[in-house]
């Protein structure tokens, strides 16, 4: 079978030259072929589009070069479990699976697609944690006597020079632009001032 290597040089994690080491001695006691080796570092600061080693890796899944991609955790691979989700799916999309060496889990048949859907329950589980934690914040600051959204602009001056700059044929845009406010508030306080033409 023919295979590549991905590595990943994390924070108190192994250097990439011994996950490298630890994936060749895997691939040759299973009698694989290794035909790529990719590798990235500080990945966590990054952008999905700016991991280079996982981005050549998935360009080369296209073209059928390997058939298993070795890793040597699962904590090594991808920036996230959102982008776990996304670069194995995406592999299996061409017919590649994924081995992770220290929790023995391949992404391979029916136990592969097992754990994959465990992933995907933690992820969707993550996601609505999140969400809950949003809710619960809005709903104390509320509680709280706290006003939620963009303070409204009140000050007397402000939205006299807003109206002055306005009745000068300044756009909206630049009117922003000069008095710091959001574009949005710009047409509520103008509305608010002349509704018939802002309605």
């Amino acid at each position: 079978m023919r295979v590549a290597i991905y590595a990943n040089d994390i924070p108190n994690g192994e250097d990439i030259p011994n996950q490298n080491e630890a994936l060749m001695r895997h691939s040759n006691s299973m009698g694989y072929r290794v035909v790529r080796n990719f590798s990235d570092a500080g990945i966590w600061s990054k952008s999905a589009s700016s991991i280079h080693g996982v981005n050549q890796m998935l360009e080369l899944a296209k073209s059928k070069s390997f058939e298993l991609v070795l890793v040597k955790d699962l904590a090594y691979f991808a920036s996230g479990l959102s982008h776990f989700l996304s670069v194995v799916n995406e592999l299996h999309r061409h017919g590649v699976g994924v081995y992770f060496h220290n929790q023995m889990i391949s992404t391979r048949g029916p136990e592969g697609e097992m754990a994959m859907k465990v992933i995907q329950y933690l992820k969707e589980h993550e996601t609505r944690q999140a969400s809950f934690r949003i809710s619960a914040g809005m709903l104390k600051a509320q509680c709280s006597g706290k006003k939620l959204g963009r303070p409204r602009v009140d000050c007397k001056q402000t939205i006299a020079m807003i109206l002055a700059l306005r009745s000068r044929d300044m756009g909206v845009s630049a009117i922003s632009k000069v008095s710091g406010l959001g574009v949005s508030t710009i047409y509520r306080i103008l509305k608010e001032a002349e509704p018939s033409t802002y309605a």
